[in-house]
């Protein structure tokens, strides 16, 4: 037999065995007379799911119960519950919240001292608010030590003080609640898991230790059930109800191990099959992008994403604030009541407004809420909007049958000159290769101040500017339509947080809180006019008449997965520019052309945005570093992106190489700068593990040029 006909041997073997044990659990469980391991219960986590299904089920079954809970008055109403059912039970309830210091186990061991407790049900645990990776959890520190005292330290110090009198009157039942999910690694619930994998570990160790001496120690690891824990709250085949589930449990306790239920048996064992790296790749989409929303795999608007944008519709032409989700935008006023946590309770009402102004100004705890939340509401596992059919009715619409406005009122605007590569290429155009940057480019983030007027929503039409140029400098100037123009690739970030006072700059340390979200911008711009005005305060008229950002803000939390190192700055910066941690973004970026001959689209330019040299930070602090106070809703853009290769220069100038060379769109059409009824469209995105990270798209049309006066 060779190599790999022993290993297919073992490998059916060991398949075969897991089978026979799988079958013969189902089928076959040990049934124990728990009503003789005696008097009372103890259950802890017991006001909701599975801990108040036991508490009712074993009420039933004979027991006086003994609750333990975090909530007085819910511990008050499942005690008023049992007893309505089963007049001679006795309840006892200790409020305990398990996430407190240690000294909480003495008071339970002074109130149930001298009570014959014959089963113990750990049950109390918690939970992440959504999957998310370990070092992106809200106040981390204070997550973790919670979640260990509540799922770890509470089985160990429960079971530590009241298996030795079970031991001594050699009978009790202990079952330690555990999960599926701690039977392997599970990416995004990280912690969660682990210590549930402890309790797995612990309960057999302990079963194996405790058999021979009267006592039942089970690992139970449920699947999904619904509860509040789960956000399950439809019952199916794979989430039964807490008690119907608790029933087929309570047929098991005998078994070490078992998952408790029928489909959980099955789950568990498909999941034992596979290899670590697929389950871990299978749970990182499950958990991490599924939605009750119809998304494709190409979509810009995935879970991942959920931009903000404000929209109209026909019916309704008032403007109201949006979050785009694959091809729909949830309508976040018609479901504002839904928000209610600690940051944004008694704030709903700021998604009443007709543009994100207010939103942004509330800082970033509320962000990062507003965005758990939204996944949550919009995922696979969530009943809320899934399943209540009317609500769903009101709260979406169809991408293709809104209008999509300005996303806020831009107070003011500002464009830098942070690429590298853009600055050079212009620079040698006009100066020569070896005075291409100027001595203060590597130094500082060079801006100017734009015109917040202009700035219009993609779809906006441009009309080709009139303005004074000077082809010919012999010669005195002229005045007459724009004969260069050209579009720029850029982002650009929305000012959010309450803003800072004038006089107080940004630091470095704390320029995160003030940045809310990223656009794509096309910010077009006249060559032949910049050319003669620009010396020396800059452009002026060259830039004024029309800029176009995309419709929807991608937030900073959704591209926290895109962040990467930057270029190497050399000189370093400053002390104020200096910046520790990765700052740039791997956000890749087209630009297609669409001419007034053809219909055919054509890509021009691919470029990324992490080829910035200046990062935003950069941007925000040197912005501010005079006391300049910015307030949310202000616009900065980053100057055109270009990259190291021809293909991925950001602007006509450059691709045309100030028009000596034109681009070449197909047989017999080229272009050195736009003409009268050619259509640009920008689009970005990052690309992840199975999804985008997408901006949609930023697309103008140039129209002509209004008649020049007589």
């Amino acid at each position: 037999m060779s190599l790999l006909e022993t290993f297919g041997a073992f490998a059916l073997i060991y398949i075969l065995a897991r089978l026979a044990t799988f079958i013969y659990q189902v089928l076959c469980p040990l049934r124990v007379d728990i009503k003789k391991l005696g008097e009372w219960a103890l259950i802890t986590g017991s006001t909701d799911g599975i801990g108040k299904a036991y508490a009712v089920e074993l009420a039933k079954r004979g027991f006086n119960v003994i609750l333990i809970s975090r909530t007085k008055e819910k511990l008050e109403q499942v005690a008023k519950e049992i007893q309505s059912k089963n007049s001679n039970t006795q309840v006892k309830l200790i409020p305990i919240d398990f996430t407190k210091d240690s000294s909480i186990y003495s008071t339970i061991r002074e109130e149930i001292r001298g009570l014959d407790i014959g089963v113990l049900i750990n049950n109390v645990g918690m939970s992440y608010e959504y999957p998310e990776c370990f070092d992106k959890v809200d106040e981390n520190e204070k997550f973790l030590n919670n979640m260990i005292r509540c799922n770890v330290d509470s089985v160990a110090n429960l079971t530590q003080i009241i298996l030795p009198d079970m031991i001594k009157k050699k009978r009790g039942l202990i079952v330690n609640v555990s999960s599926i999910s701690g039977r392997r690694p599970t990416p995004l619930l990280g912690l969660y898991s682990s210590t549930k994998g402890f309790i797995d570990l612990f309960s057999r160790s302990l079963a194996a230790e405790c058999i021979s001496r009267g006592v039942y120690v089970q690992s139970l690891c449920p699947g999904y059930v619904v509860s509040k824990l789960s956000g399950i709250r439809k019952a199916s085949l794979i989430a039964p109800t807490p008690e119907k589930f608790v029933v087929s449990a309570l047929d098991r306790v005998a078994l070490p191990f078992t998952t408790g239920y029928w489909t959980h048996d099955i789950q568990e064992f498909i999941q034992s099959l596979l290899p670590e790296f697929l389950s871990n790749k299978i749970t990182m989409h499950v958990l991490g992008g599924m939605s009750f929303i119809e998304i494709s795999i190409d979509s810009h608007f995935p879970l991942q994403n959920l931009p903000y944008g404000v929209f109209s519709t026909k019916d309704n032409a008032k403007p109201r604030i949006g979050v785009a989700i694959g091809t729909k935008i949830l309508d976040l006023s018609v479901i504002k009541h839904l928000f209610n946590g600690p940051h944004l309770n008694g704030k709903q009402n700021v998604f009443e407004e007709t543009t994100l102004n207010k939103f942004m100004s509330l800082g970033k705890a509320v962000w990062k809420e507003t965005r758990q939340r939204l996944q949550e509401l919009l995922s696979d596992t969530c009943t809320t909007l899934k399943d209540d059919v009317e609500l769903r009715k009101k709260a979406f619409v169809e991408q293709n049958e809104a209008k999509m406005h300005l996303p806020a009122q831009i107070g003011d605007y500002t464009d830098f000159y942070c690429s590298k590569e853009h600055a050079t290429n212009v620079g040698t155009m006009f100066r020569g290769k070896e005075n291409a940057l100027n001595p203060n480019w590597l130094h500082l983030p060079v801006g100017y101040h734009g015109r917040a007027s202009s700035i219009v929503i993609s779809g906006t039409d441009i009309r080709r500017p009139n303005g004074q140029t000077c082809p010919d400098e012999s010669k005195p100037p002229t005045f007459g339509n724009c004969k260069l123009l050209d579009f720029e690739l850029e982002m650009a970030f929305f000012v959010g947080g309450p803003g800072n006072q004038q006089g107080e700059p940004i630091t470095m340390n704390k320029a995160d809180e003030y940045i809310f979200g990223l656009v794509i911008m096309n910010d077009w711009s006249a060559r032949d006019i910049q050319k003669w005005e620009y010396v020396p305060l800059g452009p002026f008229n060259a830039k004024n008449f029309g800029t176009t950002i995309s419709p929807w803000i991608v937030t900073m939390d959704a591209l926290e997965c895109a962040l990467c190192n930057g270029p190497i700055q050399d000189p370093k910066p400053l002390g104020y520019l200096t910046q520790q941690e990765p700052s740039a973004f791997n956000i890749d970026l087209q630009v297609a052309l669409t001419s007034n001959k053809s219909s055919k689209e054509y890509t021009i330019c691919k470029s990324n945005l992490k080829y910035m040299y200046w990062s935003l930070k950069q941007m925000l602090v040197h912005h501010t570093v005079t006391g300049c106070n910015l307030r949310p809703g202000d616009l900065i853009a980053t100057g055109t992106i270009s990259g190291p290769t021809p293909d991925s220069y950001g602007s006509m100038l450059e691709l045309s190489w100030r028009g000596s060379k034109p681009l070449e769109l197909d047989e017999n059409l080229t272009r050195k700068f736009l003409e009268d009824g050619d259509t640009v469209t920008m689009t970005g995105f990052y690309q992840g593990d199975g999804f985008k990270i997408g901006f949609g798209h930023c697309i103008g049309t140039i129209t002509p040029a209004l008649p020049l006066p007589k």
